[in-house]
Parts: C-alpha cells; structure tokens; sequence
C-alpha cells in the first residue's frame, strides 16, 4: 500500500516507509507506472517473511525490483549506489548485503533498504539493534532508530519535501 501511496501521490508527500511490502502483486515491477514526482523511499523487509517473499515469487516482486524501481526508473533517478552488490543472487537467494542506499536523486530524495535479519511479516516494536536477537540489523543506532516507528520516523524528519 505504501508502493502504491508513492506511485500515486508522489508529488504530495515527501517519503514512504514500507515495511515487508513488494512494489508490484503481480512479480513484475515494469508493470508498474512511473512515480508522478520525486519521493524519498524508505523499505524494511524481513529475510523470513514468509507472507511476502524476500526475493518474490510469481506473486510478489523481489526487494531487488522494489529497490531498483524507486532508484533508478521511478521519478527518483537516483544517480549514486552505496553498493552495486544484489540483495538477491541470480538463483534467488537472499545475499549477505544487509542495508543499501541509492543517494544524489531528483528533489534531493532517497532510497534506502534495510534487511532485518531474522525478520518476519510484522511491525518491530523491540529494539532490532541488539545482536543475537531477531530481527536484527547492525546498522540501527541512535541516528537512524532501533524499532520499526523510530527509524519511519527519523527518516521521515530527515526527507521533508522542499
């Protein structure tokens, strides 16, 4: 639904959190209409979600292609990768590559992906900062937050729209 609020109303709000959510139903992120204006992109997915698949399935796109459709063929045009690395292999495997950020994008925006290791369908109200426990990504701190509201919020702050 966050997909779609940003597909549709882009050039409304500033950003979109989604959180265990792919950016098409139907496996096929082409299929899916150009953004009508520039939006930050924030996505958390859970490498054991088994509701919407990590790597998708004929029914869900991948992260990869939900990623790939805001930073480079969304109105985002992001022009910077942190990491050319996948976050599925060609076999559809999830990768080691726990977080990526697409950065220098139209409107000043962003899009960044954090995989939440051990992660299921659902919303985090515990800390996901603390090693051992599930779900869990070591890049969470005090600047980006530690549950699923704090890091919405803190990046919502940080990409209001100009």
């Amino acid at each position: 639904m966050s997909h779609r609020l940003g597909v549709q109303l882009s050039d409304l709000v500033a950003a979109i959190g989604v959180v265990e959510g792919a950016i098409s139903s139907n496996g096929n992120a082409s299929s899916v209409p150009s953004a009508l204006g520039a939006v930050s992109v924030l996505i958390l997915h859970g490498d054991q979600d088994h509701t919407v698949l990590y790597c998708g399935d004929t029914a869900d796109a991948s992260q990869e292609d939900s990623f790939n459709y805001w930073s480079g063929t969304s109105a985002d045009n992001c022009s910077t990768l942190d990491t050319p690395l996948r976050l599925c292999d060609s076999k559809g495997n999830i990768t080691a590559v726990i977080e990526k950020d697409a950065n220098h994008c139209s409107g000043n925006t962003e899009v960044k992906f954090y995989k939440l290791l051990g992660g299921t369908h659902a919303w985090n109200t515990r800390p996901m900062n603390v090693p051992g426990q599930a779900p869990y990504n070591p890049a969470f701190n005090s600047n980006t937050g530690i549950t699923t509201t704090e890091i919405m919020w803190d990046f919502f702050a940080a990409h209001p729209k100009p």
